[in-house]
């Protein structure tokens, strides 16, 4: 049995309650010698059966021992011989069962026996050894602070409560053994008489509670031992009583110590605020900004002040438990081993900001990404005029790639921004668990977005340099971080870096990009329009220039030819290009090449050779390389083929040539 599973909280709860009812029955039944019947022997007996049973249980729960929880059932019947055992065995003997049974017994050896059972009664306290142990288990499941405080104030309460019991049972027991002395506080008090337990048990609680609030009370001792005990039970009660009293003014203290340190630091701050004339509305944000800051303030110095108590492996395991679920969101952190993402979480810096604040604007410099861990974060990108005049043209040019945009929601910033006209702006909002500029984390760049917190908002920044730090001792971390860099660098258009990564061979032609398309690096670069990284991986003797992708099944070929790549077909088919190879709908190259086209040059669909007279050109090239005529005389007689059938001027184009150009490369590759 786990020591910290639910069922056993809930059974040492169970148990707490019926030590604490022994607690107040044992010395009320031996000093007033009363027994108990009916309902009330019933629910005795039910007590005795639980504490059995628990004992048998004990046998078999395990048991925590520097720091490890063992649960090897011989060592755990060692470990409990050698402990409560004993305890146990004494506490748990059913006196009630068995003074029952004798009850009815004659007279005379019967009644010293029980006697002496009753005065084994006592051995139930014993249990309270144990009580400490349960009360320190139940308050570490407590996670409310008010909850904690309530709870510490209930078990200051009953500790007096028990307390003022016994004592109240012992000054009875007092007066009674000495009921034959004139000077008796039984006597002086008319409760020698035949009359109710509860009169007699509330005058003894009452002189009780008297001496042990330090408020001495009517009921007076009346001979030498009851002065006694009266004047040894007032020193004790005086010293038990500030103990208390002290333990209340430290919680109480404790417990608005936060709230004292904010109001003091409010207090300056709107005090300076005042004397400075600033605006109420902004008084009204500094005070709501200070009061979200505290409170995080608060929960930082907790975690700092625990990480100085850990060894250096339960910060690890700690950080990773309070960073780990975030940073996983990002697909690199999930492929991390969970020791090097501990060391990574290390790193994270937290920032804490204001509704409004800005965090980094559209073209700074970025060094690493953001993960949003409390609050919300807008994203904003402006598109100006000169943006959208670059874009149409890349559009417009088949040699450009148009369809980069930023996964943050923005759009690069032209270096004209500032004398361009703004044109729109792109949204995007991320709320708790999101993230944005993960690509810094690999290349350096400029950030894209403004990022605007909506709300009081908790980030944590990791930076570039940092994480590669922490990963520069673990081969695979730092292979699986190349490739990452690699994937980078092709959608983001540093080509610089990506090919001194290929020619310094820290990265493979062949290397597939595993955080997210799949695809290997030739063909990245196909789908981005990055003509020198195809450049430099179709040189490679080892490249995988025909290999399908997983998603479609196309090669790259098959790609270029459909975005209209000129320059990236020609490569491609010198490497070696297969243009017969089919993908998931079962055409080739060739049929991307009599592809339909409408007459502003865009695509419309793919269909298996459907021409129309702008396509006979194609026909012609492919009829005659069918014949095995030669490269030269078929691009001649397909660029005729083309003036005579070109129609109106408005159908010739960029794209149309582009269309033909790359038919012809494929007519001359099949030739």
């Amino acid at each position: 049995v786990y020591p910290d599973r639910k069922f056993r909280l809930v059974w040492d709860f169970v148990a707490l309650l019926f030590i604490a009812y022994q607690a107040f029955l044992v010395p009320y039944l031996i000093s007033f010698d009363t027994e108990l019947s009916g309902w009330l022997f019933d629910i005795d007996l039910c007590v005795d059966i639980f504490f059995l049973t628990d004992l048998i249980l004990n046998f078999f729960t395990g048991f925590w021992y520097r720091g490890e929880l063992n649960l090897e059932n011989r060592a755990i019947v060692a470990n409990y011989t050698r402990t409560w055992l004993i305890i146990d065995l004494a506490a748990t003997t059913p006196i009630n069962w068995i003074l029952a049974r004798h009850t009815d017994a004659p007279e005379g050896s019967s009644s010293t026996i029980v006697e002496v059972f009753k005065a084994m009664r006592l051995a139930r306290l014993l249990r309270l050894m144990r009580l400490r142990q349960l009360l320190t288990k139940m308050e570490e499941h407590i996670e409310s602070d008010i909850l904690l405080v309530a709870f510490t104030m209930l078990k200051m309460f009953l500790g007096l409560m028990c307390f003022s019991h016994w004592i109240a049972c012992f000054w009875w027991a007092i007066g009674e053994a000495q009921i034959e002395l004139e000077d008796n506080w039984v006597r002086e008090n008319n409760l020698n008489v035949q009359g109710a337990l509860y009169d007699k048990y509330v005058r003894s609680l009452f002189y009780a509670v008297s001496v042990v609030s330090t408020m001495y009370g009517p009921v007076a001792a009346e001979n030498n031992n009851e002065r006694n005990f009266t004047m040894m039970l007032m020193l004790a009660a005086g010293v038990i009583f500030a103990v208390v009293v002290g333990s209340v003014t430290n919680l109480v203290v404790s417990f608005g110590e936060y709230k004292t340190e904010f109001r003091q630091r409010m207090k300056r701050a709107m005090k300076f605020m005042r004397a400075n004339n600033v605006g109420p509305h902004l008084q009204l944000r500094v005070r709501r900004y200070i009061e979200n800051l505290l409170d995080n303030q608060f929960e930082s110095k907790a975690k700092a002040e625990l990480m100085t108590m850990l060894s250096d492996s339960l910060k690890n395991e700690m950080q990773l438990t309070l960073m780990g679920r975030l940073l996983r969101r990002y697909v690199f952190f999930a492929r991390i081993r969970e020791e090097l993402l501990a060391r990574i979480c290390m790193a994270c810096n937290h920032v804490f900001c204001a509704p409004g604040d800005v965090m980094f604007y559209q073209g700074e410099p970025a060094a690493g990404m953001y993960f949003v861990r409390k609050g919300r974060m807008t994203l904003v990108a402006v598109v100006t005029s000169a943006d959208e005049n670059s874009n149409k043209e890349a559009a417009n040019d088949p040699m450009e790639d148009a369809s980069v945009t930023h996964r943050a929601g923005g759009q690069r910033r032209s270096d004209n921004a500032d004398e361009s006209e703004v044109v729109s702006e792109n949204v995007r909002s991320l709320k708790a668990d999101d993230y944005v500029g993960e690509e810094y984390l690999f290349i350096a760049g400029d950030y894209e977005a403004t990022g605007v917190c909506g709300s009081f908002t908790e980030l944590v920044k990791l930076k570039r340099d940092d994480l590669f730090e922490r990963i520069s001792t673990s081969p695979e971390a730092v292979t699986l971080y190349m490739e990452a860099k690699a994937v980078y660098c092709i959608t983001k258009n540093d080509m610089e870096t990506f090919v001194d990564l290929v020619a310094d061979e820290v990265v493979l032609p062949n290397t597939i990009d595993e955080l997210e398309s799949g695809d290997t690096m030739l063909m990245l670069s196909v789908r981005w329009g990055r003509e020198p990284a195809v450049e430099v991986l179709t040189e490679m003797d080892d490249v995988a220039v025909n290999m399908s992708s997983p998603v479609d099944q196309r090669t790259p070929l098959h790609v270029a030819v459909k975005d209209l790549k000129v320059e990236i077909v020609s490569l491609l088919l010198d490497a070696g290009a297969n243009p017969l190879i089919l993908d998931d709908a079962d055409l080739t190259t060739i049929n991307y090449a009599t592809s339909e086209f409408d007459a502003e040059g865009l695509k419309i669909g793919v269909q298996p050779v459907v021409l129309r007279r702008r396509d006979t050109a194609m026909s012609s090239i492919m009829l005659m390389a069918s014949q095995g005529k030669g490269k030269a005389a078929a691009a001649a007689d397909a660029v005729e083929t083309m003036k005579r059938d070109k129609g109106p001027p408005e159908r010739i184009s960029e794209i149309s040539v582009a269309v033909i150009e790359i038919r012809n490369i494929l007519a001359i590759a099949l030739a």
